[in-house]
Parts: C-alpha cells; structure tokens; sequence
C-alpha cells in the first residue's frame, strides 16, 4: 500500500515502485516505456541497472568479440568462457566483499527458508544437514536488513552484465561452435577454478555430473546434474543448440537456480521436458 511505502520504517525503497503505487494509473505508461526500450536480456539489465541501482554502465564487448573470433579449437572456446568469467568475477567479489563469513552464511541460510512451508520442513531440515549450512533460526529480520545494507548492488548489475554480454555472444556464434566441435564422439572436459566445463557431442548426452558450463551442439540430451550457482561457484552457463532434452532437477536449488552468483541458460530448439524441485527457475 502507498502508506507502506511512505512509512520511514519501510526499508529498500524502489522509487519507481513507490511512484506507481502512489500513481497507479502511471502504470500503462511504465510497461509502454520498458518494452520501447527492452529489445533484450541485455537490455533489461541496463535498465533496471539504473532505475533500481541508479548504475548506468554499458559493458565493453570488444575484447569479448575478439576472444572468440580467435576461437578455432575446443580449447580455445573454454579459454573464452574463463576470460569473461574471470571479468565478472572482479566484480562478483566486490559485491560481497563487505560482508563477513558468518554473515554470508546467514544469508544462504535466509535465502533457503525465507518461503519454506512448514509441510517442507523435512526435506528442507535434511538440505541444510546434507549441505553443511548454519541454522539462524532465531535471527531477526532487523539483522538481515543490515546485511543487506552491505551488499554493493552495483557491482552485482555489473557482473551480471558482463555474464550476459559474454552468454549472448556465445550463443550467436553456436554455427562456428558446432563447426569446432565437428562430429566428435566423445565429450570435451576441463577442470577450473569456477568448477568442470563440458562440451557434448552432436548425439544423445547425459549429463549426469554437476558442471558450471556445458554446450550441446545437438542431440537429445538428459540433464540430471545440478544446474546452479552458489558462493563457492558463482557461474553456469548451458547452451543447447538443439534436441529434444530432459531437464531433471531432483534437489533444492538444483535446476536453473543462481544463489549468490550468476547464470544463464538457452535452449535454442527441439521439444523440451523441464522438472525440478523448489527455488527452480530462481535467484536470490
């Protein structure tokens, strides 16, 4: 309501949020303004980058496009995926860089059971156990909210727009990545420091194990692995070309979910099956 949102006790206040519920009849005009405006993803970020934050950054891509134009090898495309990851990770860190371990841990532990049901509480009590991660089940909310108050937000549109320069660029060069990869018959791996990297073959792949990028030039895949982002791994990126593919997330935080990082995702064609558990499809 617009008294909540005058309220001094309300915290985080959106200001083009508070406008419209002052003015709702703005709201027409809003959603007119964001789709003349939004042609992409990318765009998306930029605006609310500076409606919200009120940082206006326009990302470089020029050494991005000169990485992988150079790409002439598998090799070579992983070497791009760790050099705009490494770019993002720069300011991945300076977005969490105020905050101590113990308050990140409680942060994690927020994020998992701010929307918990009390039916959930099993499956969500074993999560936590089988994770490692510290219960704060007595914290108030005050003490969030001064945690929140350290996070550098606009280093965190920053990174994210890094991630989605270097994503979208990959993925208008699938044609030359295909022709990289060939009619190789078996998968492609490298161990980093932002976890494993996969690039399948042009057949059936199942990708069982947890890895932080994968591109499939075709096939009719299965996911099973978990496909998300945490402190530890702050990145995903999977790029299917294309296939009929199953998505089979079985854990919290297991499919398509970015805690604390970063992560993109793109299935260009074929008929695909998604399932997965809670804060699927998610980021906090």
């Amino acid at each position: 309501s617009s008294d909540v949102c005058s309220s001094d006790l309300t915290k985080f206040k959106i200001p083009i949020v508070v406008d419209i519920i002052n003015n709702p009849m703005k709201f027409p005009e809003l959603t007119e303004e964001i789709s003349d405006k939004i042609e992409s993803k990318a765009g998306l970020l930029d605006y609310f980058g500076k409606v919200i934050f009120n940082q206006e950054v326009r990302i470089s891509k020029d050494k991005i496009l000169k990485k992988i134009n150079k790409a002439e090898t598998i090799n070579d495309v992983f070497d791009y995926v760790e050099f705009v990851w490494n770019k993002a990770k720069i300011h991945q860190i300076e977005t969490w860089e105020n905050l101590s371990a113990e308050e990140i841990s409680m942060l994690e532990y927020f994020a998992l059971t701010a929307h918990q049901e009390s039916q959930d509480s099993l499956q969500y009590n074993q999560y936590i156990s089988d994770n490692s991660i510290l219960e704060y089940s007595e914290t108030e909310i005050e003490e969030y909210i001064k945690i929140f108050e350290k996070i550098n937000f606009g280093s965190m549109i920053i990174c994210a727009q890094t991630m989605q320069a270097g994503f979208d660029i990959l993925t208008k060069n699938h044609k030359k990545i295909y022709d990289i990869v060939g009619e190789k018959k078996e998968m492609n791996l490298r161990d980093t420091g932002f976890g494993t990297f996969v690039i399948g073959t042009s057949g059936t792949d199942h990708y069982q194990e947890d890895y932080s990028f994968i591109l499939d030039i075709g096939g009719d895949d299965v996911y099973s692995g978990n496909l998300n982002a945490n402190f530890e791994n702050p990145f995903y990126w999977v790029l299917d070309v294309s296939g009929d593919d199953k998505y089979a997330g079985s854990e919290l935080n297991g499919l398509f979910s970015a805690n604390f990082g970063c992560g993109f995702s793109t299935d260009l064609d074929g008929d695909d099956f998604y399932t997965g558990d809670d804060y699927s499809f998610s980021s906090f």
